[in-house]
């Protein structure tokens, strides 16, 4: 494993916690739109959730560019390519969810896979804001929607399992692929934090898995 992580984790915690510390602003207003986007989203117009679409496009493209490319790929090669990986998903939402306006919440329902879509979202916006108000430590490695890969991962997968409609398979593929790396760091690192964040994706992982196994179309 070496060579594929060719770190420790006191080197990744001070390399998450300078890299938040500098984008913590990202953090805080990315949480707040999705607050707004779950509120609003399920009535929303197709204009907005075109808006929205583009937006998490947006969050995976900084993903690949500010995270892997500018702060992970110094410390590991391979932060090259996962880079290219998460700039081709954010063309990909982009394009879908800008032509379609398909990407609209519902978290009204009452079964199992929403409340588990809902769970993931609730850990991947709090886990890391609370591990910085009360692990007591100055170097943190935590995780936040929009500005780290494990975070921003864990809430898109769980917004498409609170889609209103079917999620086109062409748009998983990359996010596991980078979710397998991120559990392959987090186990060898022994990152508490990760490891949560990593139970609940696999979970919304099951649950769409299931969903798009289920017969009948997508009305996108």
């Amino acid at each position: 494993m070496n060579r594929l992580i060719p770190y420790s984790d006191e080197v990744y915690a001070y390399l998450l916690t300078a890299y938040i510390e500098g984008y913590a602003a990202v953090e805080v207003i990315v949480g707040l739109a999705l607050v707004v986007f779950l509120i609003k989203g399920a009535g929303a117009s197709r204009l907005s959730c075109r808006g929205t679409a583009v937006c998490l496009a947006m969050l995976w493209a900084w993903i690949g560019i500010g995270f892997y490319w500018h702060t992970y790929q110094p410390l590991n090669w391979a932060g090259t390519y996962f880079g290219w990986a998460a700039l081709t998903e954010a063309v990909l939402i982009g394009a879908w969810g800008a032509t379609t306006g398909g990407l609209r919440p519902d978290v009204g329902k009452a079964v199992p896979s929403h409340w588990a879509g809902l769970l993931g979202l609730v850990l991947a916006a709090l886990i890391g804001p609370f591990m910085r108000l009360y692990s007591g430590d100055t170097v943190v490695a935590v995780q936040a929607i929009g500005v780290t890969p494990l975070a921003t991962i864990t809430a898109t997968l769980s917004l498409f399992l609170l889609n209103r409609t079917r999620i086109p398979f062409w748009l998983f593929p990359l996010p596991v692929m980078l979710l397998v790396w991120e559990s392959i760091r987090a186990l060898v690192l022994f990152v508490m934090q990760d490891i949560v964040l990593l139970i609940i994706a696999t979970v919304v992982l099951i649950c769409l898995v299931h969903r798009l196994s289920k017969p009948g179309k997508s009305r996108l």
